[in-house]
């Protein structure tokens, strides 16, 4: 019964947490926001509840699959629309400002989170350990950086090769992209680009 009752929150805490990103929240952190998930959504569904509890102490009439249905949306869709929103929140400009002129903190965990957020388009230069010089394109959706907590890396979409001085040259003829981990990298630059069209 416990368990049943932490459904809608354990669900909503993962949808949140597939598309925002993992928190470095502990196990206990994370039943706590569970909890307060599951409250919610119940509270909100509470009418709904005392109205079939009514009609089942009054031995009044009650459509079978109104049971079924009701605790279907209570546990399972009300997540995901209630993480939807919780997420589309917490991405819109409005909330992030809002948040910045309340505290001087950041939400983003690491410099990595903070260097990829603005989604570019960049070239990204990496001077690797080994002393060797790297670079390539991210542009867009085809382009990819990982966030806090995962192991921090990023896929550019088109990797280019560098002159002498380390400016860039030109794309590395059949490029399909290029992976660089952050334990490789020294130092990584972020350069501006003008797209074609802009």
């Amino acid at each position: 019964m416990v368990a049943q009752q932490l459904i809608p929150g354990l669900n909503c805490t993962w949808i949140i947490e597939r598309l925002a990103g993992r928190t470095p929240l502990s196990g206990a952190e994370r039943l706590f926001r569970a909890i307060a998930w599951s409250l919610l959504l119940y509270a909100v569904a509470s009418p709904w509840l005392f109205r079939v509890g009514h009609r089942l102490a009054d031995r009044g009439h009650l459509w079978p699959w109104e049971p079924i249905i009701g605790l279907s949306v209570i546990e399972f869709v009300a997540p995901v629309l209630l993480g939807l929103v919780v997420v589309s929140v917490r991405r819109g400009e409005w909330f992030r400002s809002l948040v910045a002129r309340l505290t001087r903190l950041d939400s983003r965990w690491s410099s990595w989170d903070f260097a990829f957020s603005s989604r570019g388009p960049f070239f990204v230069r990496a001077k690797l350990k080994s002393g060797e010089r790297i670079g390539g394109l991210f542009v867009g959706p085809d382009s990819f950086a990982s966030a806090y907590p995962e192991p921090q890396d990023v896929f550019l979409e088109e990797a280019w090769s560098l002159d002498q001085d380390g400016a860039p040259a030109e794309p590395l003829p059949g490029s399909r992209g290029m992976l660089i981990r952050q334990d490789d990298v020294e130092v990584l630059e972020f350069l501006e680009v003008e797209m074609e069209g802009e």
